[in-house]
């Protein structure tokens, strides 16, 4: 009996003991300030880390850029703080001398466009571009494990991403209310959770990886919100959970399989497009096992993809073109486009069907095949966001301004070039076709 009762007194008083550590730990943290950060110039604040390194912060809300340098006072710049709330800020520099970019640092900045993160970046924590607005291109570094939650929150403008094959795992409410029509997971991808995806007005594609293994579905929420059954397609691999998913919430469901090239992956930016025409026996391999995709497309290369999607039908037309014999390949194709006004030969009668097709000649004739298939091409874009604009050929800028218009094309660097005279590759047809079918309609 007297053993019992030490034995209790001996516990109260480790309680009490451990109690009062606990409380003393908390008053003390809740003293404790962290830095206040030091002003560096009239963009940007720091303070210095533990271990010898600097984050940065705005120098005020007013700013509207922000240069970051690779080292403060001989110390190497690791970490991005906060910006948040910098509602000018429009451009920010970050140094590949940065690791990680913090909670909420750049959530609110409501005037910032664009952002390259560099690759040295593993770490972008939660909020971080929380209502970013405007936000429009990102690149994402390629080292990244983990999209946070509500990282990319009501970027309403942001309508498209690249997510690198390195991402594991999409966290909680990631893209919740983004602008983003298409995602295409990468092969890493493991996870997505709650509403990653959910309530986006616009989204209508979502390509799901082999190796998905969670995405979430239960009574409290699923990873889309309330998006309508009727706006989202979900594409995947039969007998995975992307299946499951898609059959028990009531979406259309794709099936995804393995492209036969040796020369394609499914990390490769073009991967879906090459698989749709594929599929779709819109677009053949160079050979049994290769695509090709870098290789340029030629004049009757393109015409032979949309004959193929016509049906390969016959021509009633004569032969056409001076230069395009009956034993060629792409005989009835050229000369059924040509009947049809959906070509034009060159000026000496010939049609030159194996040039290199530039972009503004593949844009001119996708334009052509859709008055011919009866689709609307009265939509034009403003071409002004194009620094090579005044590079477009005069017959070609209506094709272009539709063709921008309709998500048929879209510019190259970051979207401000449009490289009218560039001559057109394989994998940039085939993104070209799909957009064509999924916008214009087939």
């Amino acid at each position: 009996m007297k053993r019992k009762s030490l034995i209790t007194v001996i516990t109260l008083v480790l309680v009490i003991t451990m109690a009062l550590g606990v409380f003393s730990g908390i008053s003390n943290a809740a003293t404790t300030k962290p830095p206040e950060p030091i002003p560096y110039n009239n963009e940007i604040s720091y303070t210095e880390n533990d271990d010898g390194t600097t984050t940065v912060y705005k120098a005020n809300t007013e700013i509207t850029s922000a240069t970051i340098p690779e080292t403060i006072n001989g110390k190497k710049v690791t970490r991005i703080g906060s910006f948040s709330s910098c509602a000018k800020l429009k451009t920010i520099s970050i140094p590949n001398t940065v690791t990680s970019i913090k909670q909420a640092a750049l959530a609110n900045c409501t005037s910032l466009e664009s952002i390259t993160i560099p690759d040295s970046v593993t770490t972008i924590e939660y909020e971080a571009f929380f209502e970013c607005s405007a936000l429009k291109n990102i690149k994402l570094p390629k080292n990244l494990k983990v999209i946070d939650s509500y990282t990319f929150y009501h970027c309403t403008s942001l309508k498209s991403i690249e997510i690198p094959n390195s991402v594991e795992t999409i966290e909680w409410a990631a893209f919740e209310g983004a602008g983003l029509e298409k995602v295409v997971l990468p092969e890493s991808v493991k996870t997505v959770s709650m509403w990653s995806f959910g309530y986006m007005d616009t989204l209508k594609e979502i390509y799901f990886p082999k190796g998905i293994e969670s995405i979430y579905n239960t009574i409290d929420g699923t990873a889309f919100g309330d998006i309508p059954t009727s706006q989202l397609t979900i594409y995947g691999y039969k007998g995975t959970v992307a299946e499951e998913v898609a059959n028990d919430l009531g979406y259309k469901f794709v099936a995804r399989s393995e492209v036969p090239f040796s020369d394609i992956k499914t990390s490769d930016w073009y991967y879906n497009s090459v698989k749709y025409c594929t599929d779709n026996k819109i677009i053949y391999g160079t050979s049994d096992t290769t695509f090709s995709p870098n290789n340029n497309l030629t004049r009757a290369n393109l015409v032979t993809i949309l004959w193929r999607m016509e049906g390969s039908p016959k021509s009633a037309e004569g032969q056409k073109f001076s230069d395009v014999k009956s034993q060629e390949y792409y005989y009835d194709a050229v000369n059924w486009a040509g009947s049809k006004g959906i070509v034009n030969g060159y000026e000496d009668g010939k049609f030159r069907p194996n040039n290199n097709i530039t972009r503004e000649q593949l844009a001119t004739i996708l334009m052509n095949y859709a008055r011919f298939k009866g689709k609307d091409t009265s939509s034009r874009a403003d071409l002004s966001k194009f620094k090579d604009q005044n590079g477009i050929s005069s017959y070609a800028k209506d094709s272009i301004s539709w063709a921008v218009a309709k998500k048929v094309m879209s510019g190259k660097v970051n979207g401000t070039m449009a490289d009218p005279s560039g001559t057109a590759i394989r994998a940039e047809a085939a993104a070209m076709i799909q957009n064509y079918c999924n916008y214009v309609g087939r």
